[in-house]
């Protein structure tokens, strides 16, 4: 769109006179409908792009916390079912001290064999939710994931943590 509009945003000097030389510095500083216009659409796709950029970001925020929390619940969900495991085997020990098939020295040997199956079990579902995390990790190679934990998780551990004091 070769107009008047970019001849007069072009300063020839050949042009320029003493009489002229105001009114051409002044016309080249002025818009034309074709910059204004483009203006427009370039802040149009600016913004839509920032907009699709903070749905992005809030579509990937939204699937690592889901995925996250279905890895938090699956560890506590078998670190849980370790723990009434062991549970059900020491008041079979205990039923075994009361029928007289156990005696105290014995009772003491079976349940520290439970307490080291029992730390076994969570240690395995420690490195597998290890595992987990890391492949979750690998889904969102941006990095944001680091952001995100301390945003959510560090509060939610804390809590967690809470839970286990005396």
């Amino acid at each position: 769109m070769a107009s008047k509009d970019n001849k007069e945003k072009t300063i020839g000097i050949a042009d320029v006179t003493v009489e002229n030389v105001s009114d051409q510095l002044e016309n080249a500083g002025k818009f034309g409908k074709d910059i204004i216009e483009m203006a427009k659409k370039n802040r149009k796709e600016k913004d839509e792009k920032k907009l699709a950029e903070e749905f992005d970001e809030l579509s990937q925020k939204s699937s690592y916390f889901n995925l996250r929390l279905a890895l938090l619940a699956k560890m506590y969900k078998n670190a849980s079912k370790a723990a009434a495991e062991a549970r059900d085997k020491s008041l079979e020990l205990f039923k075994k001290v009361e029928s007289g098939e156990l005696d105290a020295v014995g009772f003491d040997n079976e349940q520290k064999k439970l307490a080291k199956e029992l730390t076994k079990n969570i240690d395995a579902t420690r490195e597998s939710q290890r595992t987990d995390a890391e492949r979750l990790r690998k889904q969102f190679p941006n990095g944001n994931w680091w952001t995100w934990d301390n945003e959510f998780f560090n509060g939610i551990t804390a809590a967690i943590r809470r839970l286990t004091e005396k």
